[in-house]
């Protein structure tokens, strides 16, 4: 989503007068070239930025965990509760003693 909105926006920011006039010195030649390159551009970006989330959400449900194996009664003081209800619907069951 971000790459597309990145070609969209550079090509409509490239049809303006100000870079379609051949005089400027900020004249675009082909403004669908931009607005491809500037897409495959955006594209590291977006992975980078993904990475960082997705290493940070795996953080913090690593986190979760740990506290509330090592000690579940402060879980409420540093959890949001909508995400201590969401982890603890998803949560497989425990697995009791047989004998």
């Amino acid at each position: 989503v971000i790459v597309l909105l990145t070609g969209i926006f550079v090509y409509l920011m490239t049809i303006l007068p100000f870079f379609q006039d051949q005089g400027s010195r900020w004249y675009v030649a082909d403004p669908q070239l931009t607005a491809i390159f500037s897409a495959f551009t955006a594209i590291p970006v977006a992975l980078s930025f993904m990475v960082v989330f997705d290493q940070a959400a795996d953080t913090l449900l690593y986190v979760f965990d740990w506290n509330s194996s090592k000690d579940p009664e402060t879980v409420a003081n540093h959890c949001p509760p909508a995400l201590s209800a969401l982890v603890q619907t998803h949560q497989a069951p425990k697995a009791q003693d047989e004998g």
